[in-house]
């Protein structure tokens, strides 16, 4: 009797092994009745093909992802609202005429354009004008406009067709040039804390005139200690 319950017991618990399963409990039931003495444990054929892998209930609960925010870039206040009248007052025109407009530099920092449509040249007609104020705000403002200043006059070689070395200029801190090949204006401001570049687009307009344009528009920024964000 007490054998028969233990192969009840064990066929419902393999029954879903399958067909050969439940042969061999009943094969070893009937060897047990018989009276025959063995082990008390019972071996199961595994199907061929069955991978038998152990099975684990885990709750996972649902987490919401969160996307790191960036920081925004400071963008600087670089137009500055004195420096139409100056403009005006070097080109010989009304402050009204000249359009501002703040944009961000090839080299990313924010530069401030100002156009004047209509700008008498000493030697022609009216031209179109462009002045273009870069505040450069990265680190050892200093120290990499001495390095440009000091690469820029640097040639090794027969200097290529055109070249021009730049021109220092007085009264506007230590290293601060003028670019012929660039129409360009390189200075620090009086903190040292920013590179001024000034740009000048100018139609038949002489080196002279764009120079003098160009210190003239970057006076009022080099007197700024930190710019507004």
């Amino acid at each position: 009797m007490r054998a028969k319950q233990v192969l009840i017991t064990v066929a419902v618990v393999c029954a879903c092994a399958g067909g050969p399963a439940i042969a061999a409990v009943a094969a070893q039931g009937r060897a047990s009745a018989g009276g025959s003495a063995g082990p008390s444990t019972l071996t199961l054929p595994v199907p061929t093909g069955t991978a038998i892998t152990p099975t684990s209930t885990s709750t996972t609960g649902t987490t919401p992802k969160t996307v790191p925010k960036t920081a925004p870039v400071p963008k600087l206040a670089v137009c500055l609202k004195i420096e139409p009248a100056v403009l005006a007052k070097q080109l010989n025109v009304k402050a009204s005429a000249v359009r501002v407009k703040q944009r961000v530099g090839s080299n990313g920092m924010p530069q401030c354009n100002y156009l004047i449509h209509r700008a008498h040249t000493a030697a022609g007609p009216h031209t179109r004008v462009v002045v273009v104020v870069n505040v450069d705000n990265g680190a050892q403002a200093a120290w990499r406009l001495m390095r440009k200043n000091v690469e820029a006059d640097q040639i090794f070689g027969v200097p290529p067709p055109g070249w021009k070395r730049p021109i220092g200029l007085n009264g506007l801190g230590p290293y601060a040039a003028w670019y012929p090949n660039l129409d360009q204006m390189m200075v620090n401001n009086v903190t040292r804390k920013y590179i001024l570049t000034v740009s000048i687009v100018w139609w038949r307009a002489k080196t002279q005139e764009m120079i003098a344009l160009a210190r003239a528009a970057v006076l009022p920024y080099r007197r700024i200690h930190r710019f507004a964000k």
